[in-house]
C-alpha cells in the first residue's frame, strides 16, 4: 500500500496508528506469536507525480517518483514489524515533532540503495512503534 502525507509529522503518526491497528487485530484474531504487525513500513520526503494509468474503461491511480523508489527499497533494511525512514523524514520531525524524531535510531549510515548506482544514505528505524501512539 502507498500513501501519500503532506508532512512527515502525519506520515509517521499514520504508521503508528497503521501499526497498532494491525497489531491489535492481529492479537485479536489469536496471533500467538508475541506483539508487532508482521508488515515493513518506510517513510520518505520528496515529490511525486500522480496521475491516471491503465485503459480509459478501467483507469488506476499512480504515484511514481524517486521518493516511492527509495520508499519501496528501504524496506529491505527493516525487520518485519518495523517502520523505515529516510535521514530527511527524520530532519523535519526534528523541527516539527522532536519527541517523535527522537524515537528515530539511525539503522544504516550508508544503506547503498539497490540499483541507483552506488548511491547511499543514512537510513533510520523506529524503536518499539507499536508502543509509539500519537
Amino acid at each position: 500500500m502507498l500513501l501519500y502525507f503532506e508532512s512527515a509529522v502525519d506520515a509517521a503518526q499514520a504508521a503508528l496508528a497503521i501499526h497498532a491497528a494491525l497489531d491489535r487485530e492481529r492479537c485479536e484474531a489469536g496471533c500467538g506469536g508475541g506483539p508487532g504487525a508482521p508488515v515493513r513500513m518506510s517513510l520518505t520526503l520528496g515529490e511525486v507525480a500522480v496521475g491516471a494509468v491503465g485503459p480509459r474503461a478501467y483507469p488506476a491511480l499512480a504515484l511514481v517518483g524517486p521518493s516511492v523508489n527509495l520508499g519501496a527499497r528501504l524496506l529491505r533494511v527493516v525487520p518485519p514489524g518495523g517502520i523505515a525512514a529516510s535521514a530527511e523524514v527524520v530532519a523535519a520531525l526534528e523541527s516539527e515533532a522532536p519527541a517523535l524524531a527522537g524515537r528515530f535510531r539511525l539503522l544504516d549510515p550508508a544503506f547503498e540503495v539497490p540499483g541507483a548506482d552506488g548511491v547511499t544514505l543514512a537510513v533510520y528505524a523506529l524503536e518499539e512503534p507499536a508502543r509509539i501512539l500519537p
